[in-house]
């Protein structure tokens, strides 16, 4: 959804608390992949995608069970 991004940061919290922080430049055209390993709950996880037309920024609860694969999809 945003091509010409650059950059994207990623915090995850929970209870208020940092449990991961992420900087990760973009190339154009390819699909940031960061893979961590979380515990079971409920997290906040709040983005910000850089890019020359300015940034996009948003907010979302994550669910985890398991061990899973989860997809963000990010942009407009």
């Amino acid at each position: 959804a945003a091509p010409d991004a650059t950059a994207l940061e990623v915090d995850v919290r929970q209870g208020g608390a940092l449990v991961r922080h992420a900087r990760l430049l973009l190339r154009r055209g390819e699909q940031a992949r960061h893979p961590v390993k979380l515990r079971d709950g409920s997290y906040d996880l709040a983005w910000r995608l850089e890019r020359p037309a300015g940034p996009l920024a948003g907010q979302r609860t994550l669910d985890v069970e398991g061990e899973q694969t989860i997809v963000l999809p990010l942009g407009r």
